[in-house]
């Protein structure tokens, strides 16, 4: 567990998270869901909000998710990485991958959804890429 204090209460996150569904028109019905579809969104969703309450990931006024990373990854990269609402191409993008190739499947959506080179996310320390993929995730349903 983390040592890391909360910045935000967790009725507000839960709030945040509820703003990002609607702006992004996600609909997750638990009660629809089968037993490992729901414990993988929840886990998703804890991630999110713990996000949210750490401070390291803001829902702006439109919206989508923002995600602060904990260090700089080169000369030119962002200090924040924004997941604007996906289209259909950004999907198609898995088909630039090979089938047993799940991670840079992933990285290809994250790229094409935030305008952020690939390599961005492989470069990424752990700690940024779960939240960036917990966001990809709630995408992905």
């Amino acid at each position: 567990m983390s040592n890391e204090k909360f910045t935000v209460d967790a009725e507000t996150a839960e709030v945040e998270f509820d703003r990002f569904c609607d702006a992004m028109d996600l609909e997750f019905d638990e009660s629809q869901m089968d037993e490992e579809t729901r414990e993988q969104f929840r886990a998703l969703k804890r991630k999110f909000i713990t996000a949210v309450r750490k401070g390291v990931l803001e829902v702006n006024d439109n919206g989508e998710p923002e995600v602060k990373l904990s260090m700089s990854y080169g000369e030119n990269s962002p200090t924040v990485v924004k997941f604007r609402e996906p289209r259909g191409s950004d999907f198609m993008q898995v088909d630039r991958a090979k089938k047993n190739e799940s991670a840079k499947k992933s990285y290809l959506v994250m790229a094409s959804i935030t305008g952020q080179p690939v390599k961005l996310f492989g470069d990424m320390r752990k700690r940024d890429l779960d939240v960036c993929q917990a966001v990809i995730g709630l995408f992905m349903d």
